[in-house]
């Protein structure tokens, strides 16, 4: 990686693009009676059975994409502000943070109010959903949601404090990651301005890290900001003169490989502790996965191909409507289209994911993208700063 501007690191986009996707196929997964890509294992198949069967459980899993999410973020983040030739660092820490909250906030809120109309209109219709046993498999998940009645001062109260505050994502459910997506990088920029100049800030670093992992196993939260240390120390060994051992290590995309294949493995062959199971299913297989994926040529080719990076740039308007159009639009075309039988679930879930595609496209132009210019402006503004803008995508 010679560059930390996500422009210029394009198959970090495409990475976070795919995984944005990833999330959209994984509720899919849970909302329609959809084919497994590979046969489910049972204790009789052998190692090997098992572990093809683990590997096609990955298409429904909507929580690990959401880690690879948190660790690009913070790599992204970190790497400009360790990259040599950035001439300002704290200033450069100073306009993210404080344009971080709008950031997040005015799309978000943009997708919220979304939900919110929908909700008032009775246009989600997964109850009815739920009901039809032909084409889901999983009612409880779908009827834990919007259950309540929508009020403009719950709405503003969960919208503008609580999702951040208590990760309430009453409106939007998949914005319970958006707390960890401001404290996260806050975290970050602490970490840098109180150790980056003190001589044993590896010691200091191994500890917070290590912390971090500690907490984990007990507390979910903790997982998440693990994250974001590790990406931003990720950053740090990149870029540092002192660490280039360890950075042939981390850059190695055979031993991120073997250590993705270990996450898999490990649980299938010993009875470990269900906390460092899920630590192994997390934080430490989205760490592996992105390593080896960014550090194999061919693939880091494919992730910077025209079509990803777009996708990576609109992942966030992605990831925000679609649960609402989801469960109005595409609920209410399988009420027309699939229980009559005119069309098989699988076609359901292209033509919906073309939509969403375009949505997305038209959410991004006209609300993210220039949320993301206003965040910088006002930053800007705010500071009197006269250096370069922070990475807008970011």
């Amino acid at each position: 990686m010679a560059t930390t501007s996500s422009a210029k690191l394009p198959h970090l986009e495409g990475l976070r693009g795919l995984s944005a996707f990833w999330v959209v196929v994984a509720h899919l997964y849970v909302m329609f009676r959809l084919p497994e890509v590979l046969p489910v294992a049972g204790p009789e198949d052998g190692l090997l059975g098992r572990l093809l069967g683990e590997f096609g459980k990955l298409p429904k899993d909507g929580h690990l994409p959401v880690f690879v999410f948190w660790f690009l973020s913070a790599l992204v983040i970190s790497l400009r502000i360790h990259r040599p030739e950035e001439p300002d660092p704290v200033t450069y820490i100073r306009l993210a943070a404080l344009k971080r909250y709008f950031r997040l906030t005015l799309p978000l809120a943009a997708a919220s109010l979304l939900s919110f109309i929908l909700m008032k209109a009775d246009a989600y219709d997964h109850h009815w959903l739920a009901m039809q046993p032909d084409l889901t498999a999983h009612p409880e998940w779908l009827t834990r949601w919007f259950n309540f009645e929508p009020s403009w001062w719950n709405f503003f109260k969960v919208t503008f404090a609580d999702v951040y505050l208590i990760q309430n994502s009453n409106y939007d459910f998949p914005l319970w990651t958006i707390s960890p997506e401001l404290f996260g990088p806050l975290m970050v920029f602490a970490v840098y301005l109180l150790f980056h100049r003190i001589l044993r800030r590896h010691t200091i670093y191994l500890i917070i890290l290590s912390s971090l992992f500690i907490g984990a196993l007990s507390v979910d939260a903790y997982s998440h900001y693990f994250m974001f240390l590790a990406g931003y120390l990720y950053a740090y060994v990149y870029h540092s003169p002192d660490t280039i051992r360890l950075r042939a290590i981390l850059n190695s995309a055979l031993l991120a490989w073997a250590g993705l294949l270990l996450t898999f493995v490990i649980p299938l062959l010993i009875t470990i502790p269900t906390a460092l199971d899920t630590f192994l299913r997390f934080p430490l297989r989205a760490i592996t996965l992105t390593l080896a994926v960014t550090n194999t040529g061919w693939l880091k080719r494919a992730l910077s191909v025209r079509p990803l990076s777009i996708l990576g740039a609109i992942s966030f308007s992605l990831y925000l409507i679609h649960i609402p159009i989801l469960f109005s639009l595409g609920i209410h075309l399988a009420r027309i289209w699939v229980q009559p039988g005119l069309l098989h679930p699988v076609a359901l879930c292209g033509i919906l994911v073309v939509l969403l595609f375009a949505s997305s496209y038209f959410f991004y132009r006209l609300i993210d993208g220039p949320s993301q210019l206003f965040a910088g402006r006002f930053a800007l503004r705010t500071l009197g700063a006269t250096a370069a803008r922070p990475n807008q995508n970011h």
